[in-house]
């Protein structure tokens, strides 16, 4: 029996992600967003590490000689440019009229602050990698109820009546945990 011949010819990916819109088109989606959630994560980041160690660095040794208010005017010129810079300004003025321990967990307080300002976006991607399989799981779910509805209403079984509805169910899946891994 050939079964080649149920099987449209010259089906694509597309055609796939067509058929199952209601799946794919959300998974495309969530797709971009979190691949620009990333890149712009990637691009802060590259742009403030460089920034970072040369203010660290340089406080540090303007502090060792004893040259505050170098260290102060150094500080406000990169104040917009690093969080280092913003951290420390906040330190200096509290150098020598509060005890360690307070300046440290003022330290700590203003590294937690800045910590908290590079998360910015980054619960969307914890969304899209819990919710993306789910959806593809939703894509399956209806993929297979569609093979079995065609099946019944032909009247009769095999792989290819039930081969389309399982290649949509496919993809879905395949998108769902792509998406998911991205995240």
């Amino acid at each position: 029996m050939d079964t080649t011949a149920a099987v449209p010819a010259g089906i694509s990916i597309f055609d796939l992600i067509r058929q199952g819109w209601y799946t794919t088109y959300p998974l495309i989606a969530m797709s971009f967003i979190a691949t620009s959630i990333i890149i712009e994560r990637l691009w802060v980041l590259r742009t403030v590490r460089g920034a970072i160690e040369t203010v660290t660095d340089s406080t540090c040794e303007l502090l060792r000689e004893g040259d505050r208010d170098g260290a102060a005017s150094m500080l406000g010129s990169n104040v917009a440019k690093s969080p280092a810079a913003r951290i420390y300004a906040a330190l200096l003025p509290l150098l020598g009229k509060q005890g360690i321990d307070e300046v440290v967990e003022c330290g700590e307080r203003r590294r937690l602050d800045e910590a908290r300002l590079f998360k910015s976006g980054t619960w969307l991607l914890g969304t899209t990698a819990a919710s993306a399989p789910f959806i593809g799981l939703l894509g399956t779910v209806v993929g297979i109820i569609k093979s079995f509805h065609q099946m019944a209403m032909m009247g009769a079984g095999g792989f290819a009546v039930v081969a389309a509805g399982i290649s949509e169910a496919l993809v879905a899946t395949a998108m769902g945990l792509f998406v998911a891994i991205l995240a």
